[in-house]
């Protein structure tokens, strides 16, 4: 190779080294700044302040983050594996501690913590501090209800998919904060302000709620099977006039409430084993065990 070809690919090389390079290095800059602006905007929608401006008492609250599963004072819901493609307004519920811990009502004498035991959130109603008329009020009351429910439903309750549910567990702690001033919150009044109230935490969480029911219509009108489809509603009709009827007839929620210790703290062993007991001789899982002596609703 001579000596003139050598020189004009070293300056060939610099040229790339000084015009170039720099141009390439901005672009990839330029490209780094974007893809960040689009994941911190990808994080905002995901995380949403649920600041009420008419109350202001949800300002204190931290964020939800559905990425790192924290719902700050939040009624959470998802979907149930095949009952929800069916019924998608049916589906698990828990109630979160005002820093996003997640709890339910899992089976008898076991509260889950951390995530809904059934799959990831889909859907959340956010609480609101100053509504809680308990005490003193505020999130310090509501987190107190919430181990105090806690400690109920781990201790002594049974679960009941058609009775004492995880719907139930939601509502009783309500009914300790005194939610709105209630104390007869139940699974009805839980399940439709979720419904009618609830934020989706993505658009990807409502698709997979209502799509398999969805599908299933458009399969019905394409076939005309409409059969199936009035079986579907006809069914749906009779779960919401039972469970109404079992809330609004047979639950009681005073007695549980009366039930529960004022503070949070474990049952003594006898009252534990005269509750099981109670069970063990036949009582059933709806049936309210004997009132232990010294409660009193706070």
């Amino acid at each position: 190779m001579t000596r003139g070809g050598v020189g004009t690919r070293f300056r060939f090389f610099i040229f790339l080294s000084q015009h170039v390079l720099p141009v390439c290095q901005e672009n990839s800059r330029r490209d780094g700044t974007k893809a960040r602006t689009r994941r911190a905007n990808m994080d905002d929608m995901l995380r949403d302040t649920g600041a009420d401006v008419s109350s202001g008492g949800t300002k204190s609250l931290p964020p939800v983050e559905s990425r790192k599963n924290r719902f700050p004072m939040c009624v959470v819901w998802c979907p149930l594996p095949m009952i929800t493609w069916l019924f998608p307004p049916i589906g698990h519920v828990g109630i979160c501690y005002s820093d996003g811990l997640i709890t339910d009502f899992l089976g008898s004498r076991f509260i889950h913590r951390g995530s809904l035991g059934f799959g990831a959130v889909a859907r959340y109603w956010r609480l609101d501090p100053a509504k809680v008329t308990d005490g003193a009020g505020g999130v310090h009351t509501f987190d107190t209800s919430v181990r105090r429910a806690e400690s109920l439903f781990n201790t002594c309750e049974y679960y009941n998919l058609f009775g004492n549910n995880c719907h139930q567990y939601a509502a009783h702690a309500m009914n300790l904060a005194g939610y709105q001033g209630k104390r007869d919150w139940n699974m009805v009044h839980v399940a439709a302000n979720v419904l009618l109230k609830g934020r989706w935490v993505s658009p990807w969480a409502a698709v997979k709620t209502w799509g398999p029911f969805c599908v299933a219509l458009v399969a019905c009108a394409a076939t005309g099977a409409w059969g199936f489809v009035q079986g579907i509603f006809g069914a749906f009709l009779l779960l919401v006039v039972y469970f109404s009827s079992y809330s609004f007839g047979y639950a009681d929620p005073a007695r549980k409430l009366y039930q529960t210790p004022n503070k949070v703290e474990e049952y003594s062993e006898d009252e534990v084993m005269g509750m099981q007991m109670h069970q063990a001789a036949g009582g059933g899982e709806d049936e309210e065990p004997p009132l232990p002596p010294g409660r009193s609703i706070g």
